[in-house]
């Protein structure tokens, strides 16, 4: 990570992700099946925003929060990769989990579940990147 700053504010926006879902009845930490309890909370907010309860800027702020920990979570799974912020490019400014040369831009992906729905499914985003990366395989519940 080349800000240490950025780094810093992935982490507070991790533990906030990981307090709120507790107001939902669900743990993360840090395992595969966490997600599918990310997915469910990011459905909860859908809801809301659909409903006209949680405003742009919210939703921006809350599916960041999530989608940082979807990429933390990713990053401990796998035993590698890394959060850096591009200069260039099209996901340059954009945190952005880098693997191997990759960038995956799962904080952008959860704020899109929030507005769009479930046709933007953190779950099948974070299965398909985990499975390309690791030797062994994982099939989580899409819903």
């Amino acid at each position: 990570m080349e800000n240490h700053d950025t780094l810093q504010d992935i982490e507070k926006l991790v533990q906030g992700a990981v307090e709120d879902a507790k107001s939902f009845g669900i743990t993360l930490d840090y395992s595969h099946e966490s997600i599918e309890g990310v997915e469910k909370v990011l459905a909860a907010y859908h809801e809301k925003f659909k409903a006209g309860a949680l405003t742009d800027q919210m939703a921006n702020l809350i599916g960041t929060g999530y989608g940082c920990y979807v990429g933390e979570t990713l990053i401990r799974q796998l035993g590698f990769g890394e959060w850096t912020v591009p200069k260039e490019g099209v996901t340059a400014g954009d945190w952005v989990v880098n693997i191997k040369g990759n960038h995956c831009l799962f904080p952008s992906k959860a704020v899109r579940r929030i507005k769009n729905g479930p046709e933007d499914n953190i779950i099948t985003m974070y299965q398909i990147t985990f499975n390309d990366f690791s030797d062994t395989k994982i099939s989580l519940k899409v819903f």
